[in-house]
């Protein structure tokens, strides 16, 4: 064997024996990282997306019987003629003292009211629903009965 031969053999000895990773097994040990990390994160970022949207049903929840109690509020004569086809547009939601609500969170929300005579024997009664929307989807349908007391 010549010496530069012994000499190459030597150094690829070497070279398997040492204790150093190579650059696949560098990138192989990202990639594995990189998908343990994803599934660890991944469901925190779901998380997140689902408090929004429970917030959101929330404020929805509170828009719509807050307008329910306006309606239960009004004599129950005028209830149909005020309140019937009812409708605030998207970022027009008002208060309870008929001011439109400032804050950035009800922005994209509206809301729709009906209400109809309903006649049980000699009782008359009205049903009345609200419908709360969040940049046109519904989020909040709710009814009541009203009788006249």
């Amino acid at each position: 064997m010549a010496c530069d031969e012994v000499f190459l053999v030597e150094a690829m000895r070497k070279r398997r024996d040492s204790k150093a990773f190579t650059l696949i097994e560098a990138m192989l040990a990202m990639a594995i990282l990189a998908a343990a990390a994803a599934g660890i994160l991944l469901p925190y970022a779901g998380g997140a997306a689902v408090q929004v949207d429970a917030a959101r049903r929330t404020l929805a929840a509170h828009l719509a019987s807050d307008l329910l109690e306006e309606i239960a509020a009004t004599p129950f004569g005028d209830i149909v003629g005020k309140w019937h086809g009812y409708t605030e547009a998207e970022g027009q939601v008002r208060d309870a003292s008929g001011e439109v609500f400032t804050d950035p969170a009800y922005v994209h929300f509206s809301r729709q009211a009906t209400c109809q005579t309903l006649t049980m024997g000699s009782q008359v009664m009205i049903w009345a629903t609200v419908d709360v929307y969040h940049r046109g989807n519904r989020m909040v349908h709710i009814g009541t009965m009203l009788g006249d007391q």
